[in-house]
């Protein structure tokens, strides 16, 4: 039985995967014009290979970026990178010794995506957290520690639980340290 790899075959070409090697490691062949695995074992293979190859571009595509945020060469460093580590696991070790540089300098590696990404909304754990401390804090008289409270309560004096839940987890965290006194 044939399983038609086509463009597969055009794709990991396309990622920079040479022709040889996806012979070797698939086991593919050309038919008729067009490209065949012979059995699932080198389907399976040739799925493996591609994913592979999308992993790998994504990692220099990492590298390249990290490179020029912290002020090097994009594209120099990817090629270095991409020529002196063949394994995957390679890419993720200069990724993380990049990312230790970045962190201890103090630059944000973050991409234009996460840096427009909105934060995320506070946990479920924290809400209930927070609405209990609210709760306790009205209970008895107290007010909110160094942060303000405003908008957090409904005007029957309940807490407004949707409220607490429109906060970043980051805000929450703060919400909880003010509301527990840590500070």
């Amino acid at each position: 039985m044939f399983y038609l790899a086509e463009k597969r075959v055009a794709e990991l070409l396309e990622l920079g995967v040479d022709l040889d090697t996806i012979i070797a490691k698939t086991g593919v062949t050309k038919s008729g014009g067009e490209w065949h695995t012979h059995n699932r074992r080198s389907d399976d293979a040739l799925d493996a290979l591609l994913a592979e190859a999308h992993e790998r571009k994504a990692l220099l595509d990492r590298i390249e970026h990290l490179a020029v945020a912290i002020g090097e060469d994009g594209p120099a460093r990817r090629a270095g990178a991409d020529a002196k580590n063949p394994s995957l696991d390679g890419l993720r070790a200069v990724i993380e010794g990049v990312e230790k540089y970045a962190r201890a300098k103090g630059i944000d590696i973050r991409t234009d995506a996460e840096k427009a990404a909105p934060e995320p909304t506070a946990t479920d754990r924290q809400i209930d957290y927070i609405v209990a401390l609210l709760e306790g804090r009205a209970r008895r008289g107290e007010g909110g520690g160094f942060m303000s409270t405003h908008g957090l309560y409904k005007a029957d004096g309940t807490v407004d639980r949707a409220a607490v839940a429109k906060m970043t987890r980051r805000t929450a965290s703060a919400m909880i340290d003010s509301l527990r006194g840590n500070y």
